[in-house]
């Protein structure tokens, strides 16, 4: 099998609708559990670790979790998939380089 077989080969939609709510469930439980550590958080621990890292502002971790938690379940509902998809892309690329990289 190519890699482009991988692409192109028809599947079936309900184990692909599967993994998306599977997917959608996990990233709504992160969403939860990181808000709720974000918000314990102060100011001074969410300083940038590197200068040119993008700085959050002050209250952007209401946002951001609130972002992530909208985003997450519009993705397990189906709902606007490929933009909520791409929303919990960047978001959660985010959190990991800010987490594991720069801290």
């Amino acid at each position: 099998m190519s890699v482009s077989d991988i692409f192109t080969r028809r599947i079936n939609a309900r184990q692909v609708g599967f993994v998306r709510i599977v997917m959608g469930v996990a990233a709504t439980l992160v969403a939860v559990e990181g808000f709720e550590a974000l918000r314990d958080l102060g100011p001074q621990i969410l300083k940038a670790a590197e200068p040119w890292w993008p700085q959050l502002p002050r209250g952007a971790a209401t946002i951001y979790g609130t972002v992530w938690t909208l985003a997450a379940l519009a993705f397990t509902a189906g709902l606007l998939t490929r933009t909520a998809g791409s929303a919990l892309t960047f978001l959660i690329g985010y959190h990991i380089l800010r987490d594991r990289i720069f801290s």
